[in-house]
């Protein structure tokens, strides 16, 4: 059931490396429901079905998500990562090699904080101007959101890079179309500026 990745449960319990554990798909139903708390859900269930949430590593899998329009998705959202990254990212962009491209929205960062353990760095990304030019954004539809760029983000919505722990900058590109970056998860905000000059880093 692509690209959500669904596979059924009696299916998956018959690979060779899950058969030597004797479960039952009720004994998986159950493990998930008592996670189902968690604020980064890894499993889910439909009837007979599981998937991964998301972190899928076959190329066109997400996981159970949503595509999102420009009327749906924040202005800003955040990428994990690494300083030794950072060139490369500053170079060609935020690239999905073996899979999508995984960011949180700032209500989220604030709340749980990054998602990927020791992570040191984060690239905020005009992800609203992204959309209105065709680039595809999915998101999560169960637990905290996650937001998935199956095919990468070019570097030009790339605003900038900053150390996890600091706010969000009142980046130039925002003032310039006369908007604030904090009001950045308001959804419809984006419709204000002037997105030629909201990613011109």
């Amino acid at each position: 059931r692509q690209p959500e990745g669904w596979v059924k449960i009696t299916d998956l319990l018959d690979h060779p490396r899950l058969r030597v554990y004797e479960t039952t798909p009720q004994v998986v139903a159950e493990i998930i429901e008592q996670c189902s708390g968690d604020s980064k859900v890894r499993l889910v269930m439909d009837g007979d079905y599981i998937a991964a949430q998301n972190g899928h590593s076959i190329p066109g899998i997400t996981g159970p998500t949503d595509e999102l329009s420009t009327k749906d998705i924040p202005l800003v959202l955040v990428h994990a990562g690494n300083w030794w990254n950072k060139e490369s990212i500053d170079q060609d962009g935020l690239i999905s090699e073996a899979r999508a491209v995984h960011l949180i929205d700032l209500p989220t960062l604030q709340e749980n904080g990054t998602w990927r353990k020791g992570s040191r760095l984060l690239v905020d990304v005009a992800a609203a101007a992204a959309v209105a030019e065709g680039i595809l954004f999915r998101k999560t539809k169960i637990g905290s959101p996650v937001y998935l760029a199956p095919n990468g983000i070019p570097r030009k919505y790339i605003l900038g890079f900053r150390a996890v722990g600091t706010d969000l900058p009142d980046y130039p590109q925002f003032k310039r179309a006369g908007q604030s970056a904090h009001n950045s998860n308001n959804p419809v905000s984006y419709t204000h500026l002037t997105l030629p000059t909201i990613y011109s880093v």
